[in-house]
């Protein structure tokens, strides 16, 4: 018997097996009074144990098919969760040694209530500040040498709470 032809059969996907499998479960399903008056009794005796076991076969390939895809979604979700979790936990390291000028450039959006303030493009505090990740430059636009500087969304909030860390 040659397997490769059914190798090759399955590398055609789930839309294929899944047609296979239910057409093999409605025959499997099928009751022998329906059998009778279609006058494949006699028939259904012989091919039933092959499409059984083609049935379970594609029955099998799906569900491994749907598992794979689950665990494949869910570690995908789990892994893009660590990285954020990662990130925000560098960012907020980075706020327990600033320097006081960088305090001080942190507190004007905490006293303004806003995550978005302007600085010169040659200010060193707030381009290291962006380097570290505490802000970022949502565009390259700016007026008369400005450009805008937003605070990330968890800085904000955790200085909001933590005032403290800005003395």
């Amino acid at each position: 018997m040659d397997f490769t032809k059914l190798v090759e059969f399955f590398k055609l996907g789930k839309r294929p097996s899944f047609i296979l499998a239910g057409i093999g479960w409605v025959f499997l399903l099928l009751p022998d009074g329906v059998r009778e008056v279609l006058g494949i009794t006699e028939l259904s005796l012989v091919i039933e144990p092959y499409i059984g076991s083609l049935t379970l076969i594609f029955s099998a390939y799906l569900i491994f098919y749907l598992l794979y895809e689950v665990i494949e979604k869910g570690s995908t979700i789990l892994n893009r969760k660590l990285n954020q979790r990662r990130e925000k936990r560098k960012v907020l390291g980075w706020l327990t040694g600033l320097s006081s000028d960088e305090k001080m450039l942190l507190k004007t959006y905490i006293q303004a209530g806003t995550k978005t303030q302007y600085f010169s493009l040659t200010d060193g505090i707030a381009a290291g500040l962006t380097v570290k990740g505490i802000l970022y430059q949502p565009t390259s636009a700016g007026f008369l040498q400005h450009v805008a500087h937003n605070i990330q969304d968890v800085v904000f909030e955790h200085l909001a709470k933590h005032s403290e860390l800005l003395k």
